[in-house]
């Protein structure tokens, strides 16, 4: 019985980290207005418009706003209306990464979109290895390098 509790409590501590890292955001329309502050009726708080997809950590909800933290580790407010947590996304954190028809340099560039540049977005799909596989929009995958990528 004096085992079980310590157990029950690290369960617990675990299972409430599992379900926040669950929380990762992602942004679901064409762009959206990150801000300084829950003010929408002034563009002068907009820190940075991102495209779909966009991956964001969740700090905090306070009513219809999230705090969250982008790639780069800024922190913003973006409305809850513009974001889902229903899927992965990820980004290019490097400069330019190169898009791989499998995962590793034995395979093939992809013969339309060889590379991309820092900030392109897409949906998160699997990992194999240091290799994750990406999804566009229209369904087209990808393979990119894992350590050039940001995924929450």
């Amino acid at each position: 019985m004096k085992f079980f509790i310590p157990i029950l409590l690290v369960f617990s501590f675990l299972s409430s980290f599992i379900s926040f890292n669950a929380l990762a955001l992602c942004i679901t329309t064409e762009t959206a207005n990150l801000r300084s502050s829950k003010d929408t009726s002034s563009e002068e708080n907009i820190t940075w418009v991102v495209p779909k997809h966009m991956p964001l950590r969740p700090i905090r909800k306070e009513g219809e706003f999230w705090v969250v933290s982008d790639v780069d580790g800024d922190t913003h407010w973006v409305h809850e209306s513009v974001v889902t947590k229903s899927y992965t996304c990820a980004v290019i954190k490097a400069k330019k990464a190169n898009l791989r028809t499998g995962p590793g340099t034995n395979y093939k560039p992809v013969p339309f979109l060889n590379s991309v540049e820092q900030y392109a977005t897409f949906i998160y799909v699997s990992q194999k290895d240091k290799w994750a596989q990406l999804k566009d929009d229209v369904g087209n995958i990808y393979w990119v390098y894992r350590p050039l990528i940001y995924v929450y």
